[in-house]
């Protein structure tokens, strides 16, 4: 069992430093000396977990899809209206980005796009993007907005999913250069802009831009992602991220070698909290896990 443990935190530690690499260097420049460095291990431990960095990059996404997963999935449960909870998500997602390298490197991996350094070139992962699973994804929240009767006539699900995501798209990409447009008072004004487009002029004012709450914690300001490559390695945390106060419901932390685990008592309300395992409940789509044409 202690050799178990100390394998998943040697994997844990080498993903997350594989995450900060990617986000420094980008794909192409980044070494697995680099990586194995700031992870603190060997090379043959590294090798132990992953033959190639094209398998940590795959890693690395797959991470971020599952915590992508969570936060959508938290949003399709609110009992609020669908366009609120479609919002809350927005800023979720953002503060994701801004707190949570491992987030941050996925995406920018999928993307194919190295924070303004060098697309990757051959050999490295190939993918879909995260842009089409965001599309599905909002589209399926905007069908429920839609059969609420929260949508203004003539605004369709799939053209405005196309929409918002076309917003998100340049968002991200503006952020490798600034993060500051993700701050939570620029994506709600973002949003503010946006919001017109989707439900009748009068109806604005019944949704809160700046995020309600109620699905996921307020943001109070901005946290920049973690970078570089201090600390002893296979002890670092997964995700680095600021406490944030406790919510409703089981507490659970995002292990990368194992997945969700039931945080420890002496540990505050973590910043993954979600009381379930993405793909565990009947029905569930996967969106985020794999990249699907479906349109819900």
């Amino acid at each position: 069992m202690v050799k178990q443990e100390r394998a998943g935190r040697t994997r844990q530690a080498v993903l997350l430093a594989a995450a900060r690499t990617f986000a420094d260097a980008g794909y192409e420049s980044a070494s697995l000396v680099d990586i194995s460095r700031c992870a603190g291990v060997s090379k043959g431990a590294l090798y132990f977990h992953f033959v190639s960095k094209q398998a940590l990059a795959e890693g690395v996404r797959a991470a971020a899809r599952r915590v992508i997963a969570t936060a959508v999935l938290r949003a399709r449960r609110s009992d609020g209206p669908a366009v609120q909870a479609l919002l809350d998500l927005a800023h979720e997602l953002a503060r994701l980005l801004r707190e949570d390298i491992v987030v941050r490197a996925g995406v920018l991996l999928s993307q194919g796009t190295q924070s303004g350094k060098e697309p990757p070139g051959p050999g490295a992962p190939e993918g879909c993007g995260p842009w089409r699973d965001w599309t599905v994804m909002v589209r399926r929240q905007l069908v429920l907005a839609e059969a609420s009767g929260e949508l203004r006539p003539g605004a369709g699900p799939q053209e405005s999913a196309e929409l918002l995501t076309a917003v998100a798209a340049g968002l991200v990409l503006l952020s490798w250069a600034d993060a500051a447009v993700l701050r939570p008072e620029a994506v709600a004004a973002v949003l503010a802009s946006a919001l017109p487009a989707l439900v009748p002029a009068g109806r604005t004012g019944e949704y809160r831009t700046e995020g309600s709450g109620a699905v996921f914690p307020r943001a109070d300001g901005p946290a920049p992602v973690a970078g570089g490559c201090a600390g002893p390695g296979p002890e670092r945390a997964a995700h680095p991220a600021p406490e944030r106060a406790a919510v409703p419901g089981p507490a659970w932390v995002f292990d990368l070698g194992r997945g969700f685990v039931p945080a420890p008592a002496r540990v505050p309300a973590p910043v993954y909290e979600p009381g379930f395992e993405p793909g565990s409940e009947p029905g569930f789509e996967p969106g985020f896990e794999t990249c699907s044409a479906a349109s819900g």
